[in-house]
């Protein structure tokens, strides 16, 4: 008897121990959310604020023309975005200068913010910001006379190209654009059978560069839907008009 009341009380205490720890880490999370929504709003009063489950602050205003800012006060402007580059449990946004990273989420655990984001804030924050990418990425290719006749995007990486003109593109960390010259050749890894990448293929682009080893893109992607077969197709099309 003696035994399991003692039994008994150990497990009680491990119970409120356990729910004071959880109560105590809500209470941090809850602290930190309400920092950042007080920091956004003293500034930016009407900004649309997107949370997820608590470590996390993102923000949108089409009239101010910024979608985020850091606790220091810098904002990151619509038309500064490079990219966009979505995870199971993040989100990654490349601006100008090229290489400034905005990071959420645990896909970037030496970052703010260790814990996953829930898909219905990532599926927001990427459906929000995919039209400006999309606009940012017109005024480029305008530069460069093109306009697109294919276009695919997996998970924010877009690819395309303009048969007309023998160009092509693409934005992973920034867009770039290619002739259809510098495409040396395309490969695709089957990895159905890999159990880190169960039913997924990767596409490898193998892309010229002056004076260097090919450049190497790789494209991942779940299953052969239509972009996979979109993107082999215009490859193939490139590479029978080179």
């Amino acid at each position: 008897m003696p035994l399991l009341i003692a039994l008994l009380v150990i497990v009680v205490v491990v119970v409120i121990y356990g729910a004071y720890c959880s109560s105590k880490a809500k209470k941090c999370r809850d602290e930190v959310i309400e920092r950042k929504k007080a920091f956004v709003e003293s500034h930016w009063p009407d900004a649309r604020i997107v949370v997820n489950d608590g470590v996390h602050l993102f923000f949108k205003d089409d009239a101010a023309c910024f979608f985020g800012c850091d606790e220091s006060g810098k904002t990151y402007r619509f038309e500064d975005l490079l990219s966009i580059q979505k995870y199971n449990t993040g989100i990654q946004f490349s601006v100008q200068p090229i290489f400034d990273m905005i990071k959420l989420g645990k896909a970037y655990p030496s970052e703010e913010g260790t814990v996953a984001m829930d898909a219905a804030s990532i599926d927001r924050i990427y459906t929000e910001m995919m039209p400006v990418l999309k606009v940012n990425l017109k005024k480029v290719l305008a530069e460069y006379g093109m306009t697109s006749t294919h276009e695919y995007e997996i998970d924010g990486e877009i690819w395309g190209c303009d048969i007309n003109i023998r160009k092509f593109y693409c934005v992973v960390a920034c867009p770039e654009i290619f002739d259809f010259s510098d495409l040396r050749r395309v490969t695709i890894d089957d990895l159905r059978n890999n159990t880190l990448y169960d039913g997924s293929y990767i596409i490898h682009v193998y892309i010229k560069q002056e004076d260097a080893d090919d450049m190497e893109y790789e494209i991942h992607i779940k299953s052969p839907d239509a972009t996979y077969h979109g993107l082999l197709a215009m490859f193939k099309g490139i590479r029978n008009r080179q």
